[in-house]
């Protein structure tokens, strides 16, 4: 068995390029610490219930700290010897905090797993939205460590500004995220207003009137090769991304594609509705190009998934930025290629906004164009998605 883990070796544990956990020797109960890619550190215990090992999570750290941590761990290692399940309740943090209100000790760090675990029981996936968020917050630093009581605007600022040029999507998650965890502070008393929100009038604006950063659509075949071009671990992600340029998706859609969802007669891709961000099944025509793609995903076939993570699971969609980095594709985010496409449907295909609409899957930008066209568009679709593929595959 390895050696205690100490406060200490806890702080200094480092990101690295894949997540990794430690430990914390002999008579843990199965104590561990995850380190995640991110930076974000969370606590996990393996137990044995019901003749089977589960993962048990504990809270992440600072806001657990080594000791509340091996607390936590003791009391439900008693609770599966009294045949207890230890899952039954999932908000160690809330429990604690509550006790600490009265003294004003709450950090930032702790009123955001409040938060998030109140969200948690309405979020699809659970565990990948919380690591979402508790990734999101990791350039937060210190901050999440300091009593929420003291923060002040500038302390906000500070955070929030020097991201809002090279990063603006996690500018602005840290202000949400961040901005929430404080508003839950000011309903339990813990300060008298959310710092997040008095500094939203003083933030610079993004260049593109806060419209997602995307790359010059002549750039798009490009990328394109680009991502053809990645190998090894990440020849799968440089698919799912070139599945998602070709059809106009959103990156979550095309890394959660699964074989069933593929009618390959009919050359269409149908996303049921749980999978839609508005919540109606979406039909997308298969041109060659994208057809060419899914012929090469074929071989990594696994589990019913288009795009299997490497260990067999479904692949986090947040590794789309990573893949646009690993490929040099710089200044665009990866759900920009959306408006790529729409630029380039506008002025080179001279599409109607309407059936770009459709393409896109979003709600029409006119009610009384909604009253008149109440189809999918879909055959006009089909030569046009076509085109765009041909485009991309410069041809």
């Amino acid at each position: 068995m390895g050696r205690k883990l100490t406060p200490a070796k806890v702080a200094r544990a480092k990101p690295a390029a894949r997540a990794y956990s430690i430990g914390d020797g002999r008579g843990s109960r199965g104590l561990f610490l995850r380190v995640l890619p991110s930076g974000t550190r969370n606590w996990w215990q393996a137990v044995n219930f019901a003749g089977r090992q589960i993962s048990v999570g504990l809270g992440g750290y600072p806001a657990v700290s080594l000791d509340e941590a091996r607390d936590l761990a003791y009391a439900n290692y008693l609770d599966v010897r009294k045949g207890v399940d230890p899952r039954r309740n999932r908000r160690p943090a809330t429990r604690r905090l509550c006790g600490r209100v009265s003294a004003g000790q709450a950090t930032l760090a702790q009123c955001l797993d409040a938060v998030i675990a109140l969200r948690r029981p309405h979020w699809k996936n659970p565990r990948v939205s919380e690591r979402h968020w508790r990734g999101s917050v990791a350039h937060a630093g210190d901050l999440l460590a300091r009593p929420v009581a003291g923060i002040t605007a500038q302390d906000a600022l500070a955070i929030v500004v020097p991201l809002t040029a090279s990063h603006p999507s996690v500018a602005a998650n840290i202000r949400s995220r961040l901005g929430e965890a404080c508003r839950w502070a000011v309903v339990q008393g813990l300060r008298a207003g959310n710092p997040f929100d008095e500094i939203k009038v003083l933030m610079p604006r993004p260049g593109g009137g806060g419209h997602r950063r995307a790359l010059p659509w002549r750039d798009v075949p490009d990328a394109i090769e680009a991502f053809a071009s990645l190998g090894g671990s990440w020849a799968v992600k440089g698919l799912a991304m070139q599945f998602a340029v070709l059809c106009a998706a959103r990156p979550a859609e095309a890394f959660g594609a699964t074989w069933d969802e593929v009618d390959f007669g009919a050359k269409a891709w149908r996303i049921p509705a749980r999978r839609m961000k508005a919540g109606q099944q979406h039909q997308v025509p298969l041109g060659g190009a994208a057809l060419a793609v899914l012929a090469e995903a074929e071989g990594h076939r696994r589990n019913g998934l288009v795009f299997p993570a490497p260990r067999g699971g479904t692949m986090d969609s947040t590794r789309a930025g990573e893949t646009m980095r690993r490929a040099g594709i710089e200044g665009a985010d990866a759900h920009g290629f959306r408006s790529s496409f729409a630029d380039w449907a506008a002025e080179s295909a001279g599409a109607p906004d309407d059936l770009i609409d459709r393409c896109l899957a979003h709600a029409r930008r006119s009610q009384v164009t909604a009253s008149y066209i109440r189809t999918s568009q879909y055959g006009l679709r089909v030569p046009l998605m076509e085109s765009w593929g041909a485009f991309c595959a410069g041809g």
